[in-house]
């Protein structure tokens, strides 16, 4: 089957964020795989697994979404396309600051259609940063051990 743009997931990728600005989590839930899911969120400790974990998940992060100290902008998507009963929307954003400031964000959700519906079943979300705070030292960095391979 051939690769084609998808109107549809592009939409649907539009239709995600009105969904958190309005904290619907149950629009999240009827748009989740049952086919066990996978979602990694912009933390590194943030690796979900399953229905119930991505959903779980999902419901808390919109509950606290109103403590956070950014707010989410409307996706640009840039690209969405689908082959079949498999597609993807792959997005970027901002977390903007009361300041102004913002630290851009890029999303890829993989979709499956299960009973005419697009459901999530991979989904990822990574902060974007230029090469430069790519260096030991940088706040984006985590204190580790060096290894030393032979």
């Amino acid at each position: 089957m051939r690769i084609q743009r998808s109107s549809e997931l592009e939409q649907l990728a539009h239709e995600v964020h009105a969904a958190w600005e309005r904290g619907d989590d149950k629009w999240f839930s009827a748009h989740l795989s049952s086919d066990n899911p996978i979602m990694l969120g912009s933390a590194p400790e943030e690796e979900m697994r399953g229905t119930d974990a991505v959903g779980v998940a999902t419901a808390r992060e919109i509950a606290n979404r109103d403590s956070y100290s950014f707010k989410p902008t409307a996706p640009r998507v840039i690209d969405a396309r689908e082959s079949g009963d498999f597609g993807w929307a792959l997005v970027g954003t901002r977390w903007e600051f009361e300041d102004g400031s913002y630290i851009p964000v890029r999303g890829l959700t993989i979709f499956n259609r299960e009973d005419g519906v697009w459901k999530a079943i991979i989904g990822l979300t990574a902060p974007a940063f230029s090469n430069e705070l790519l260096r030991p030292g940088s706040p984006v960095a985590q204190v580790g051990h060096a290894t030393v391979s032979a």
